[in-house]
């Protein structure tokens, strides 16, 4: 405490000798979180009332080491020591002048954020990056300053910041917000609207919000009629369109062109992105390597090699790998993996490694994806990572070993997964790649019941109408039906794979082939047909009565 006050008293006297310029500007800065660019700086901090040149007195401050200067490649930014910054913030709130900083703070950001998600320009979504990165507390400090104030205006700042969250890890804090928000939406222009409620829709079907999805979805359609954004309309034609797969309904393809059309007329690079990733992501092979060529040219067209690198990852490890051309696929993705290695962040960078050890151990050389996938494993367990970081590696590594035969570790690593991912309550590709094995491996002990109850536990439902995943949960369900001497549901459940398989455009991998060609032949000649992915999904929930 002694030494707190010294500070203090340390930072008033050099305060003192500030003239009154320099000092009204040391106390304004406060209202910054961390840094600030020099733009935002004029902006917030200026008054053409009061003549305050704001450039000339950052350098002044920098030069008596009360302002830090902080490079961010060719940009200057500046911040205060935190306790001048405590020091200068209590004058701040003592002062009349802390509503008008506020509010020029969040207007700010405000506007930087909407040019940010508009921008179509070179280096776009890299700016986007470091707008979240870098402006992460200014960006949250804003939106709760408008939640008080401007609901219209925080709720359509809320939607630009998740939106452009694809682009960048620690953003969920927006949701919250946006869900209390809902009793207000009828205050909100009809564009922001519609993204509201389709924003809550996508967030529903992954489980990040406990809303009604299809509420939500149906609301933004109608939402939607009127609406000329072409920003807009592509991101609810396209995350719409992706609700429609993922909810196992019949998918209206004039969806997607009206999306892409839209897309390409906001001139936005996170709109075109977005709408290339949302339709490719769970689309069949042919669509979804259209999807990926287009997010190729559009990081082409703006500068982004991480935009490229990452689109030609999902092109190998989505597409090419599905329609007979893994070793390309393997090849490829290693290069992108060398390529991205200093451009992305850890995150990133473990998620394409996770991506490369799958690919490698079902398309190529299982030993070496085996390898990858045990590296991972250890260089995650031996630092402080996220409980979904954990998570993955263990799936992966579960799925990777039962590949290998070796199936002594996977009832250890896919429970251990499993209770990863239930503290991120988050579903997809790693989390189904580990409920899928442990199933597997429970079936092979002749664990029947508690490998129904892995299978049917979320993942039957949620997989449905992901194509090439469906699949292999119904190949899976074949697998217990024939096990629980099903032998009918086995072949109505192998024809339905097959038919998702062809609908799509992904044929089974050559090691999934072998796994499945014993079946396959005692299966022949069934005459089974293939049913709705709602029907499959019901002929596997009745494994349950069968298994107890």
């Amino acid at each position: 405490m002694a030494r707190q006050q010294t500070l203090l008293a340390t930072v008033d006297w050099s305060v003192r000798l500030l003239s009154d310029d320099e000092r009204r500007l040391l106390v304004r800065l406060a209202v910054f979180h961390g840094s600030a660019e020099v733009a935002a700086c004029v902006d917030v901090c200026g008054d053409p009332t009061d003549e305050l040149d704001v450039v000339d007195g950052l350098s002044s401050l920098h030069d008596k080491s009360l302002v830090h200067m902080v490079a961010d490649g060719t940009a200057r930014r500046f911040r205060l020591p935190e306790t001048i910054r405590q020091y200068a913030l209590q004058r701040l709130v003592d002062s009349d002048d802390i509503a008008e900083r506020r509010e020029r703070h969040a207007r700010w950001y405000l506007a930087t954020t909407d040019d940010a998600f508009s921008s179509g320009a070179r280096g776009a979504i890299e700016r986007v990056r470091s707008l979240c990165e870098l402006d992460m507390d200014n960006l949250r400090a804003s939106a709760e300053w408008l939640a008080d104030r401007d609901v219209p205006a925080a709720i359509h700042l809320l939607l630009r910041l998740n939106i452009m969250s694809t682009f960048w890890h620690g953003m969920e804090w927006v949701l919250a917000p946006i869900v209390d928000a809902v009793a207000r939406f009828d205050e909100i222009a009809a564009a922001d609207r519609a993204l509201a409620h389709i924003v809550l829709a996508q967030s529903a079907r992954f489980s990040f919000v406990d809303v009604d999805a299809e509420e939500h979805r149906l609301a933004a359609r109608r939402a939607l009629v009127g609406v000329d954004d072409p920003a807009t309309v592509a991101l609810v034609e396209a995350a719409d369109w992706f609700q429609v797969i993922y909810g196992n309904a019949e998918a209206e393809r004039g969806q997607v062109e009206r999306a892409v059309t839209a897309a390409r007329r906001s001139g936005s690079a996170v709109v075109r992105a977005l709408v290339a990733i949302w339709i490719g992501y769970p689309a069949d092979a042919a669509l979804g390597t259209r999807m990926a060529h287009d997010l190729i040219e559009l990081g082409e067209e703006i500068d982004d090699p991480v935009m490229v690198a990452v689109a030609t990852l999902e092109l190998a490890s989505g597409r090419l790998a599905w329609i007979g051309r893994g070793d390309e696929a393997v090849r490829l993705v290693h290069q992108v993996r060398i390529s991205l290695d200093d451009l992305v962040s850890d995150s990133d960078r473990l998620q394409i490694a996770l991506f490369t050890a799958v690919l490698e151990a079902e398309h190529g050389d299982l030993r070496v994806g085996l390898q990858l996938a045990e590296d991972l494993r250890e260089r995650v367990l031996r630092r402080p990572n996220s409980h979904l970081d954990r998570g993955e590696t263990a799936a992966c590594l579960a799925h990777v070993r039962r590949l290998a035969g070796e199936h002594d570790q996977v009832l250890e690593l896919a429970p251990a997964a499993g209770r990863e991912f239930s503290v991120v309550v988050v579903e997809g590709f790693l989390e189904w790649v580990g409920r899928l094995a442990l199933s597997a491996e429970l079936r092979r002990l002749g664990r029947l019941t508690e490998a129904v109850d892995t299978l049917t536990d979320r993942l039957v439902p949620r997989a449905a109408g992901t194509t090439d995943w469906f699949a292999r949960v119904l190949e899976e369900g074949v697998h217990l039906a024939l096990g629980l001497g099903r032998r009918e549901v086995a072949a109505t459940l192998l024809a339905t794979a097959t038919d998702h398989r062809a609908r799509a455009g992904k044929p089974l991998s050559p090691r999934g082939a072998a796994e499945l060609a014993g079946v396959t032949t005692e299966l022949a000649g069934s005459g089974a047909a293939p049913v709705s992915d709602a029907a499959a999904v019901e002929l596997i929930r009745s494994f349950g009565s069968s298994a107890g």
